[in-house]
């Protein structure tokens, strides 16, 4: 494959926004690429696209906006679980934030017991 047809692959999966019909999209355009191959592109390009974007999403900064976003939605005092998870990444850094997930909860994923510390 040419480096200009994977480039065109890329730029038109970001067009679509990666979304699910993304590869039926380029199947049609690219009939002589097999889907596994589209997959294996548009999968690689999206790993990309999110390692690239997830510091932005996760910084201090963004989950206090993020939390601050959700409080004023809502309205209300925004549940435990929520302001949990703004005292682990809101911390003072690294050592807040290992120190308050190893020790901060206890329990099982149902939800039916929380020891939170």
């Amino acid at each position: 494959m040419k480096l200009s047809a994977y480039s065109e692959i890329i730029s038109a999966a970001e067009k679509q926004n990666y979304n699910r019909n993304c590869v039926q999209y380029l199947s049609g355009i690219y009939p002589s690429i097999s889907n596994e191959t589209l997959y294996s592109i548009v999968s690689q390009a999206y790993q990309r696209y999110t390692k690239k974007s997830y510091p932005q999403h996760h910084s201090s900064a963004a989950v206090e906006a993020y939390y601050n976003a959700y409080s004023e939605a809502a309205g209300t005092e925004p549940p435990e679980e929520v302001r949990i998870l703004k005292r682990i990444f809101c911390g003072n850094g690294p050592e807040t934030r290992n120190r308050s997930i190893k020790s901060g909860y206890s329990g099982t994923m149902q939800g039916t017991q929380r020891n939170i510390v």
